[in-house]
């Protein structure tokens, strides 16, 4: 008999109890992380090692509940613990201390922020509906915009390294980045490419963030942006370039066929398309990062979901592209490409997959 997918291959019932368990508290593990973070600790941290007392005294805590989440977080490898002091571990002062070139708090932060909603995934499932708004919470207020956009930038530069290396843009002139936030990968792409001028597409609500961000690199320049809504307004046209870059999972399959045209309409023939997701495999169930995403999208928004890389490939035609190239994505960045070539003709209409199931 053939092994189904998923078993994971626990031949014993010690083994399968232990997998369960683990299962069930692993939540546990990210409230550690969420409250360390949130109370200060790696920064506090980040210059020497401290007693469990010192910690508590510079985070505005109670020693004794301190030093529970410090030993915690000694045992899931976040910080060492030597001779009665703290200190930060490697991955910590990474990415966990706010002053680090790789910090990574911000988008661990907001990542906290979806812990209540993914206790109603089962709410979400049942009625098919969303039970937050993404969108509304986007643009909730300039705090919580802000927020959101320079987590989503942290998350982005990690990612958007290893894009600037596989993919030439030798020649190219004009870059439309839309749904782009801050500009992160409009950025990295200017700064490898110095010929190259972008134009971060995005909301009202956002493209101030992304001026602020964009002149802390020194690119105002060569990198503007324009506010509009995508689903509403036209992207413009006479680039050469146009990014989608991890926004199409927010959409329906219909949507998305809708936007792969309007990035042609935007195209000059000949121009590139660049699509960057976190692909789904061929059966859907995996890998693990993007069949979660599929959830996390379902729980923010309504139609949202993870695709195939053959979803996208096969809606290219009908959109005025051809010359589809799907370029996998490394252990470390999780979203792979796709890149298409506008048409001079473009293809006739046609229906969208309809994406994962």
């Amino acid at each position: 008999m053939t092994q189904g997918r998923g078993t994971g291959g626990l031949a014993s019932e010690r083994e399968q109890r232990l997998a369960l368990t683990q299962l069930t508290v692993a939540y546990w593990r990210s409230g550690v992380l969420f409250a360390a973070l949130r109370l200060g600790v790696f920064d506090a941290l980040a210059e020497q090692p401290l007693t469990a007392h010192a910690v508590a005294a510079r985070c505005g805590a109670a020693r004794d509940h301190m030093t529970r989440l410090l030993n915690a977080c000694v045992s899931l490898q976040l910080l060492e613990l030597v001779d009665g002091e703290y200190r930060n571990g490697r991955m910590a002062s990474r990415f966990l201390v706010a002053s680090g070139e790789h910090y990574l708090g911000g988008w661990v932060k907001f990542m906290a922020d979806f812990y209540g909603a993914w206790g109603r995934l089962d709410e979400a499932v049942r009625s098919g509906s969303p039970v937050q708004d993404g969108l509304a919470r986007l643009t909730a207020g300039e705090d919580y915009t802000r927020h959101m956009m320079l987590a989503m930038h942290e998350y982005a530069m990690g990612p958007g390294r290893e894009l600037v290396n596989r993919v030439v843009l030798t020649g190219r002139r004009r870059l439309l980045d839309v749904g782009g936030g801050t500009g992160a990968y409009s950025i990295l792409l200017a700064q490898n490419h110095p010929g190259l001028e972008a134009v971060v597409f995005d909301l009202p609500a956002v493209v101030g963030i992304t001026r602020e961000t964009v002149a802390r690199y020194g690119l105002s320049d060569r990198i503007t942006a324009r506010a509009g809504n995508y689903h509403d307004d036209d992207l413009g046209t006479g680039f050469d370039v146009v990014l989608l870059s991890n926004m199409l999972h927010q959409e329906d399959p219909e949507t998305c066929l809708r936007l792969l045209r309007k990035a042609a309409s935007a195209l000059v023939d000949g121009g590139t398309l660049i699509v960057q997701l976190a692909f789904l495999n061929p059966d859907r169930v995996g890998p693990p990062w993007a069949v979660l995403l599929s959830l996390q999208v379902l729980l923010a928004y309504q139609g949202g979901r993870m695709y195939t890389t053959d979803d996208i490939v096969a809606m290219l035609p009908a959109a005025g592209f051809d010359g589809a190239e799907v370029q996998k994505g490394s252990l470390v960045a999780a979203e792979s490409l796709i890149l298409a070539t506008k048409a001079g003709v473009r293809g006739k209409p046609d229906k969208p997959p309809k994406g994962d199931r």
